[in-house]
């Protein structure tokens, strides 16, 4: 989680202590001191430092496996530009990304992120960044075939803590779905993500098989599992 925004409310939140716990994983919150203003986000250097720092935490905290653990890289507001360059440049070790209320992720990257799963979340009531531009950049990843995933919570703000509170009722269950599929067995080498589970029509909210989905299926959602979409319809109806 890069801290910036509501990366704190994430490292500090107990529903993320507790599947990080399950699935053996790391929770790590990264502070770039440059991330200050809107106009300094994404510090030089960073996509270099992060597999040092990682190596650094790696020896402090004697669990010498997190220097080369698979990569979740999640951002609030302005850290998406600084996420996206840090998926970019990790992408062979990138599990998937999050995009909380962020309007930035694939750009000029995105022939290497097409290939990553992504959750982009929008608030509804966000006036810092609107849901249609969170919504233009999944529109672009899902015409390139991105198994991206999108939502808007018509309830949510910029940056409350209620707001981020009711988004891990999709976070958690995607996150789990998404690292089902592409944590290796044991070659170390992350799965490849095939076009797959289900789909989700951002007009009624009715999920679907992707094999038995009727129409355009790179104008839809892509939804890992039946937990996710369940999460996602619930999200997506929400006043």
């Amino acid at each position: 989680a890069i801290r910036w925004g509501s990366g704190s409310l994430l490292f500090d939140d107990s529903e993320w202590r507790s599947p990080a716990e399950q699935l053996g994983a790391a929770l790590v919150r990264a502070d770039f001191s440059t991330i200050t203003t809107p106009t300094n986000y994404n510090p030089p250097g960073a996509t270099e430092a992060l597999p040092i720092l990682l190596q650094r935490l790696a020896a402090e905290v004697g669990h010498p496996e997190l220097a080369e653990a698979p990569l979740l890289i999640w951002g609030h507001s302005a850290a998406g530009v600084l996420v996206t360059n840090l998926v970019a440049a990790h992408a062979s070790r990138v599990v998937a990304l999050i995009g909380y209320h962020s309007g930035s992720a694939g750009g000029a990257y995105l022939n290497v992120l097409r290939s990553i799963p992504a959750l982009l979340l929008a608030g509804g009531k966000d006036v810092a960044v609107r849901p249609e531009v969170v919504e233009s950049v999944w529109t672009r990843g899902r015409a390139a075939g991105a198994p991206w995933t999108f939502s808007v919570d018509a309830g949510a703000d910029h940056a409350s803590e209620d707001a981020f509170k009711r988004a891990n009722r999709l976070m958690i269950p995607w996150l789990r779905a998404v690292v089902g599929l592409r944590l290796p067995a044991s070659d170390g080498v992350l799965r490849p993500l095939a076009e797959s589970g289900l789909l989700g029509d951002p007009r009624t909210t009715q999920v679907t098989p992707s094999a038995a989905f009727n129409g355009n299926p790179l104008a839809a959602v892509w939804l890992p599992d039946e937990s996710s979409a369940r999460a996602w319809r619930e999200v997506a109806t929400s006043k």
